[in-house]
């Protein structure tokens, strides 16, 4: 016969049972405690929160029934699947449950008036209300991919006008350059005209008037016709000559009349000569012939006059 237990024995193992009760008591709190956490988590979170079991909905989030429009009870242990992703994606979903992909992953979401949506999706494989579910976090993209296709578009628009403007300004280049090749044809014409201009004159000077001029030399002339003639061949050398206008430029403090004495000095004329030629006193040809040695920077030297105007070409 099986030995009845003593008193002692009996108390021991009551509290043995009271302790295994109050674990489980723990357990079971801790578990409801947990399950309270999420809930409140996946309410306060602005993503639609999921569980499933198989496919079967077993609690979410109120974002997740406002995201697809159902209410609680039309979802509760249905196939999630089936009526919240599009006909395409039913399939796509269903590999990746089963080859146990986490996401995040893009898939097409459908709503309960069959609007359909671009949404992504994570997943984390956890325990709740006593089974392995998955829960799958599941945002709306359809913001985000209207702020990209907004940025795209703008993109474009800019690369758009930074094409065209760089058209614009390419245009504008070689107009410019078009113009800047036409006014150097037009500058080197000018310069070949003056040039051609003043060799005309130059040799029409020479053989149209100098000849003559130097007959009229020859003859018997009176002083006052000789002054003439030589007034008449100075001018034609201040003209055919660039003597004058480089003295000008050069020389830029020299007066009208210290140029024309100096070019009749080039010329080989005395101060009497010059006299004659200007209708001038002597002494006043001495005094434009001194200004014009200091203004030259000959004052105080012995470099003839004469030698240092024909240096100046």
């Amino acid at each position: 016969m099986d030995r009845k237990p003593t008193y002692e024995e009996l108390e021991l193992r009551i509290k043995e049972l009271e302790a295994k009760n109050l674990d489980r008591k723990l357990i079971e709190d801790s578990l409801i405690i947990s399950e309270e956490k999420c809930r409140l988590l996946s309410e306060g979170t602005f993503e639609a929160v999921v569980w499933h079991h198989k496919g079967k909905i077993i609690e979410a989030n109120k974002q997740y029934y406002e995201m697809f429009g159902y209410k609680p009870e039309e979802l509760t242990k249905k196939d999630a699947i089936l009526l919240t992703a599009s006909p395409d994606s039913v399939k796509f979903m269903r590999e990746q449950i089963s080859s146990g992909n986490l996401g995040p992953y893009e898939v097409v979401g459908r709503k309960k008036d069959g609007t359909e949506f671009p949404m992504e999706i994570r997943v984390k494989v956890m325990e709740h209300k006593g089974k392995i579910t998955r829960m799958a976090a599941i945002r709306d993209l359809t913001e985000r991919n209207q702020a990209e296709e907004e940025l795209l578009k703008t993109l474009g628009e800019l690369d758009n006008r930074v094409k065209q403007r760089t058209g614009e300004l390419m245009i504008q280049k070689n107009n410019l350059d078009e113009a800047n090749i036409a006014l150097k044809v037009l500058l080197d014409k000018r310069r070949e005209d003056k040039k051609e201009t003043s060799d005309n004159l130059l040799t029409n000077v020479k053989e149209l008037i100098a000849p003559y001029l130097e007959k009229i030399k020859k003859t018997k002339l009176d002083e006052q016709q000789k002054t003439i003639v030589s007034i008449i061949e100075s001018n034609l050398n201040e003209i055919t000559s660039p003597f004058a206008r480089k003295m000008s430029q050069t020389y830029l403090n020299l007066t009208p009349v210290e140029i024309k004495v100096a070019n009749l000095i080039r010329h080989g004329n005395n101060s009497k000569e010059i006299s004659d030629i200007m209708n001038l006193s002597p002494r006043t040809i001495y005094n434009h012939r001194k200004n014009i040695r200091k203004k030259l920077g000959l004052e105080n030297r012995k470099t003839n006059l004469r030698s240092h105007l024909l240096s100046i070409h």
